[in-house]
């Protein structure tokens, strides 16, 4: 897989966790299902609900910063 196509994935995956944990009424039940850690789960969320419920937002985000400041 491409790394664009791991960031879809990984997208989808938590967008099926918050279709789940709607449908079960229960989030635990479906963090549990999907392997994602709650604290996980609600970041997530509410980085979807702040960015008006946009797919991309659940995006893996990039663990280095976009540019670093000389010394």
């Amino acid at each position: 897989m491409t790394g664009k196509q791991l960031q879809v994935y990984g997208a989808r995956i938590r967008f099926a966790g918050f279709r789940a944990a709607k449908e079960l009424d229960s989030v635990t039940a479906a963090c549990k299902h999907y392997s994602i850690a709650r604290s996980e789960y609600y970041y997530s969320h509410s980085r979807w609900l702040a960015n008006n419920k946009k797919l991309t937002s659940l995006h893996d985000m990039p663990k280095t910063p976009n540019r670093t400041e000389p010394i």
